[in-house]
């Protein structure tokens, strides 16, 4: 039985394999696959070069330039040992500069700066003298504190998950050196500057402060030393400065990868053609134009410290162009979040998405409401149900992250019925009640009995978690009758009362043509109706069940009403 499951495994998760064609998906390589829709990281090519576009000779205090980023609209870089100053470079003009201190950093051997949203990391970990240090950390610099030059700096200290030998290996001769740092949204990536090998490893740590073991998680073989990383990661792309034993400078693309398996990536190698120049430090303002940088090199020639700008349209502007950026995560979802059946044109809203084209809504059952803006407008029907009203914004890329409001949707108070039985209004609501005239709301009055004082038009209106019902029937309440006629209730009169089979209706001195007569339960719900034109009248009730009944009787739109009783 477990060989035939294996079985069933196998084939369905070949089935599902195949149903997506894997191979190269870059127009670009040797072995470009058409048909392809996942990319498998196979693609080759053919060797390739790039020559500068500008250099500019750096200020001296930047001899030992070691990493590039690119913010506020400056190149900052920084120096690999002694010195514990950020550098701020005018693009324009690297002879106009600003130093700011690390107050309190000591710089054994800073090799690289990589940066977040709000943190610029600095890394310490340069480890080729003998590969043995035990204090391997990154700064967190705190950008806002830097630019207002009293910087704000964290320590993250780690140490490499494969090293367990701390012994001296000479110089120059370690796996655990480290020149390349970049940060993602979530963590800090290390790639690994192998002398012997010439590979360089992933790492991956944390981006908190504390002391933590940085997790290998696999490495590639670059034929060359590793001294530079950047990152974008909305591109899904790495590019990475390297160079040579012979110091012959290489730029490293990873791009089209998925998450972080960086190395799944499309791979490839572009010489720099600029013999001799120890290229360390690499950044971009756009993706397609880079800037990197290349420390003083003294030993058969000199090659001074300089900053050079470096064009990679070629090789990366169509994958650019074909990267789509989905639309950002929606915000905070501002409307009622308690409504009630019936309610209509309810507003809501959510601040405008970055990158988005239009909004997709998800409403609740029984709510209705089109948009594809970041607004809607909302009516819950009668049968409406609490849920989440959700959206997100959508672009040709595709679908955003969302965000959800919970609306609880009250139940509407069923209508309620009232009648008057002689003295007082009576509700069949048992609570939220509220009595009107024709004056309006009359204050206090929101029992389900209603005492009369004078002669109006009454109805009542329930309400229950903020929800209004519709209003009730609307009773005409006379308590006198006009000069002419006297009180009128002092010429009808009902009998027996209780009563088993029969009810009478006796009016004395009848005045009226005719009059309407109805009984109802104390539901209001009406039970009989007739016309009557004269004095007295038989209603027959044995049909009615035991219990409480109203009698009501219309004169010209004059009602009084009387309660009986069947009784049996």
């Amino acid at each position: 039985m477990k060989t035939c499951i294996l079985f069933f495994a196998l084939i369905f998760t070949f089935n599902s394999l195949s149903a997506q064609i894997v191979g190269c998906t870059d127009p670009l390589a040797n072995n470009y696959n058409s048909a392809a829709e996942i990319n498998d990281g196979s693609c080759t090519y053919n060797n390739a070069s790039v020559s500068v576009s500008d250099s500019w000779i750096l200020p001296a205090a930047m001899m030992e330039t070691s990493g590039l980023i690119y913010f506020d609209n400056s190149i900052w870089t920084h120096n690999d040992d002694t010195d514990n100053n950020l550098y701020r470079i005018n693009p324009d003009n690297v002879n106009d500069y600003q130093a700011y201190e690390l107050t309190g950093a000591i710089n054994s051997d800073m090799e690289d700066i990589a940066q977040d949203e709000n943190y610029i990391y600095v890394g310490d970990f340069g480890n080729n003298v003998n590969g043995n240090r035990t204090d391997l950390h990154i700064l967190r610099i705190e950008k806002n504190s830097l630019l207002n030059s009293a910087a704000q700096i964290d320590t993250i200290w780690f140490s490499y998950s494969l090293q367990s030998d701390f012994s001296a290996t000479g110089s120059n001769n370690t796996d655990f050196d480290c020149e390349a740092l970049i940060a993602s949204s979530d963590s800090l990536y290390l790639f690994t500057k192998e002398w012997v090998s010439e590979k360089t490893s992933l790492y991956v740590l944390p981006k908190t402060p504390g002391t933590h073991i940085a997790g290998f998680r696999a490495n590639l073989n670059v034929n060359g030393l590793i001294t530079g990383a950047e990152y974008l990661e909305d591109k899904r792309l790495i590019v990475m400065s390297g160079y040579s034993s012979l110091v012959q400078p290489f730029i490293y693309l990873l791009y089209d990868f998925q998450s972080d398996n960086f190395f799944s990536a499309n791979k490839r190698k572009i010489s720099l053609n600029s013999a001799f120049h120890q290229v360390e430090g690499i950044t971009t303002n756009d993706g397609l134009n880079y800037y990197i940088s290349n420390e003083k090199l003294v030993q058969l020639i000199t090659i001074n410290q300089k900053l050079h700008t470096l064009n990679l349209s070629n090789y990366l502007e169509d994958y650019i162009n074909s990267i789509c950026d989905l639309p950002e995560q929606a915000g905070t979802i501002n409307g009622n979040g308690s409504v009630c059946q019936g309610d209509e044109n309810v507003l809501y809203q959510i601040e405008p998405i970055l990158n988005a084209n239009e909004y997709l809504w998800v409403l609740p059952n029984g709510v209705q409401g089109i948009s594809s803006t970041n607004e809607i407008l909302l009516n819950f029907e009668s049968d409406a149900q609490s849920g989440e009203i959700i959206v997100s914004g959508i672009n040709d890329c595709g679908e955003g992250e969302s965000s959800s409001l919970y609306v609880e949707i009250n139940q509407k108070p069923e209508t309620p019925q009232i009648y008057f039985d002689g003295e007082s209004l009576i509700s069949n609501a048992l609570e939220g009640n509220q009595w009107y005239n024709e004056n309006g709301e009359i204050d206090g009055a929101n029992m389900p009995t209603l005492n009369i004082t004078e002669d109006a038009y009454y109805f009542c209106i329930v309400s229950i978690n903020g929800c209004l019902s519709d209003t009730s029937n609307i009773e005409h309440v006379v308590l006198s009758w006009n000069d002419r006629f006297g009180s009128i209730r002092e010429k009808v009169s009902i009998f027996p009362n209780p009563a088993s089979e029969n009810i009478y209706l006796q009016i004395i001195d009848n005045q009226f043509q005719s009059a309407k007569i109805e009984v109802l339960n104390l539901q209001s719900k009406t039970i009989l109706s007739k016309i009557i034109v004269s004095d007295s009248e038989r209603i027959n009730i044995t049909h009615l069940p035991v219990g409480f009944y109203i009698l009501r009787i219309d004169f010209d739109n004059t009602i009084i009403s009387f309660k009986f009783m069947v009784k049996r």
